[in-house]
């Protein structure tokens, strides 16, 4: 998903904070009494003072930056899905609104959690920075810590449990199907040919996992192309790098607001939707 803005977005607000302060505080009072002894005046009207063109922009745009800073850091951001990891759920070119403080209100630049809110549960759909990557993914929360993940032969078992799928269509190569997870109830596939994608090859996704504390295991809704927990290795030492640690956590996406897959359709919001 879309590079990390927050750390660069928070250097721009923070830089404009400190010369809108230092204008309120210093730099505006001296320019008032420049003012007046230029003028030979006791009074003024303060607003009329004129201001040099870099305090203008920033006393005019820093309010603005500010609360989109906050209302982005810590309220919804939207995001836009770029691959196909996470279909039939999410489709290329949705866009979604994700809750930044579902797991809690978080710095902006480290994520930790410095007001506790909520934890992530099994069925959400998460949005996170992976161990492998600085960018941002969208997966679906699967095991919490503690549970022992098993996925094998395209199906999914949980602390010994075979999770209840629904088949709800077949073609020649894919199997749809609904799957319950806890209280979530959301729409899944697999392929039922073998993968030619070195990253997806189904025996490379098969396996067993427990999830330790603090740590988090994810997988795409589409089963057979989501490059995930299950195949997450570090390119240096080949290393698993399998759970998503609680402070690589953004938020919680919970809406598609509209579609545009490319320059070249039109945008629409005929498929608006609460994510499952």
């Amino acid at each position: 998903m879309d590079f990390q803005i927050e750390p660069y977005f928070t250097i721009i607000v923070s830089i404009m904070a400190v010369v809108f302060v230092i204008d309120r505080l210093v730099l505006r009072k001296r320019r008032i009494e420049s003012y007046k002894s230029k003028e030979l005046r006791q009074e003024v009207d303060e607003a009329s003072v004129p201001e040099p063109w870099l305090i203008e922009q920033v006393n005019s745009i820093f309010p603005v930056l500010l609360f989109v800073w906050v209302f982005r850091s810590f309220v919804i951001e939207p995001f836009q899905i770029p691959s196909s990891s996470m279909e039939p759920t999410l489709e290329i070119g949705d866009f979604i609104l994700v809750n930044k403080f579902a797991y809690g209100l978080r710095s902006p630049v480290s994520h930790d959690a410095f007001i506790p809110i909520g934890l992530p549960e099994r069925g959400d759909v998460a949005v996170f920075i992976p161990p492998i990557d600085e960018r941002y993914y969208i997966k679906r929360i699967i095991g919490i810590p503690g549970d022992r993940i098993r996925y094998d032969d395209k199906r999914l078992y949980i602390n010994g449990e075979a999770m209840v799928v629904e088949i709800t269509g077949e073609n020649r190569a894919l199997t749809f199907f609904n799957e319950t997870l806890g209280d979530v109830t959301h729409k899944s596939k697999v392929n039922r040919l073998p993968s030619l994608d070195a990253e997806t090859r189904a025996e490379e996704s098969e396996g067993e996992w427990v999830v330790p504390d603090g740590h988090y295991f994810v997988m795409g809704d589409n089963r057979s192309n989501s490059y995930d927990s299950r195949l997450w290795r570090n390119p240096k030492t080949g290393e698993y790098l399998s759970f998503v640690p609680e402070d690589h956590l953004v938020g919680k996406a919970f809406a598609v607001w509209m579609h545009w897959r490319s320059w070249s359709s039109l945008p629409t919001f005929a498929n608006n939707r609460v994510i499952n």
